[in-house]
């Protein structure tokens, strides 16, 4: 389908910009631009503290964030936005029952983060001229950033950890998110193009790139759950293509074991990607340090909300004060619990929010059901504190479209 008045004029309709949607034009501009250039003009900085070893908190909020926020606000008031209200005037009361909150420490790199995300989802919302335009934003904006994964790659830039890669203002974890989100929204599209084929490829190898165990780990998980699913939701389907599937599943698992197994060090060096491999080829998973650290940590953060149900205040600091006192460096590796400490029940709210849409959802082909699963999963089982305002961005959109195209079908 060709749109007459578009920007880019081409078949694809996912790449559908309107002539006069020059902010959306800037908006994926900004949404590949490295973390830098958001602290550009600093405005606001702070670290983590010298009597704390694990040095990872480094914020920097420039005057770029503050005209996103700014530009956020007006359009939160003006659209009446009521429950951004509710939950701002929830937050403030919420900081000023601690003695210790994020004003008498001067540490507001939390809520910052969350707003400048939301303010980058409310621009992005009402700069779409419709529906169509919106998903073809996103998909726009997934290419853009599984293609800075490589171009960091070339520029030598981007190296975290040994041999590991990311897309541009995301660190190897948020990569490992939107590359395995950007595979499960391509497989589910119906009527796949050629340029979506080799997007699929691309995206692929830049998830092996990135090094992101967790995401490549429950991208496969939730893939063969989607295969069985899809098998047995056929109306059609006999016993005997059934006792088939269960053979192919077994022969595919077991060609893939032996591939790795035989082949894994040589796959190793070509794509550099030895943090994947080595877990595997070690044969015991549940050994591998990064493994126990996690999961230990995940069990320090479900013991600080056993001693503060209601949370703490809002400040990453904070939160790694908890954790030293309980004999562990960092902070939990895990999005809902880090959330629910940080900004207090409301995370619950939201999560059980997002599981009603998901039940309203029965019945209805929706593109954005299976990224929206990795990222429920993914916020579980992994994650931690997040200070990068495009992580909140990334899940505010796809819970977003996920509702949208929901309501979308309902409508027609």
């Amino acid at each position: 389908m060709r749109y007459r008045n578009s920007f880019i004029s081409i078949e694809d309709k996912h790449f559908y910009l309107y002539k006069g949607c020059i902010s959306l034009l800037l908006l994926l501009f900004l949404m590949i631009m490295p973390d830098d250039f958001f602290g550009m003009f600093e405005l606001y900085h702070n670290a983590t503290p010298s009597f704390i070893d694990y040095k990872w908190l480094d914020y920097r909020f420039g005057i770029v964030q503050l005209i996103i926020l700014i530009i956020g606000i007006i359009l939160f008031l003006y659209h009446k936005v009521y429950s951004v209200g509710l939950v701002s005037i929830y937050f403030l009361i919420r900081e000023l029952l601690f003695k210790n909150n994020v004003f008498t420490m001067h540490s507001y790199e939390m809520y910052l983060t969350l707003f400048v995300g939301l303010s980058f989802l409310i621009l992005t919302i009402y700069s779409a001229q419709n529906y169509e335009q919106l998903k073809s934003f996103f998909y726009a904006f997934l290419f853009l950033n599984v293609v800075s994964v490589y171009i960091n790659r070339i520029l030598s830039s981007s190296v975290a950890e040994g041999s590991r890669y990311h897309a541009s203002n995301l660190d190897v974890g948020g990569t490992g998110i939107i590359c395995a989100i950007t595979l499960f929204y391509l497989l589910e599209i119906k009527e796949k193009k050629a340029f979506d084929y080799f997007f699929l490829i691309i995206t692929t190898i830049a998830l092996v790139m990135s090094g992101s165990r967790n995401s490549v780990g429950i991208f496969a998980i939730l893939l063969v759950i989607k295969w069985i699913i899809g098998i047995f939701r056929r109306e059609d389907i006999t016993k005997e293509e059934i006792r088939h599937s269960i053979l192919r599943i077994i022969a595919i698992a077991i060609f893939i074991v032996a591939v790795i197994l035989i082949f894994g060090h040589q796959i190793q060096e070509v794509l550099l990607t030895n943090r994947i491999f080595t877990t595997f080829l070690s044969g015991n998973i549940a050994n591998d340090d990064s493994f126990d650290g996690r999961s230990r940590s995940i069990a320090i953060g479900l013991d600080i909300i056993k001693d503060h149900p209601f949370g703490i205040s809002g400040w990453f600091t904070n939160l790694q004060e908890e954790t030293r006192m309980r004999g562990f460096p960092t902070f939990p590796h895990s999005d809902i619990i880090c959330f629910y400490l940080m900004y207090g029940p409301v995370t619950i709210i939201l999560y059980i929010y997002v599981i009603i849409q998901m039940i309203k959802n029965k019945g209805i082909h929706n593109t954005f059901l299976w990224p929206l699963l990795f990222l429920l999963l993914y916020s579980i089982i992994s994650g931690g504190a997040e200070t990068n305002f495009k992580i909140i961005y990334i899940y505010g959109v796809v819970i977003y479209l996920f509702i949208r195209t929901r309501l979308e079908y309902e409508r027609n």
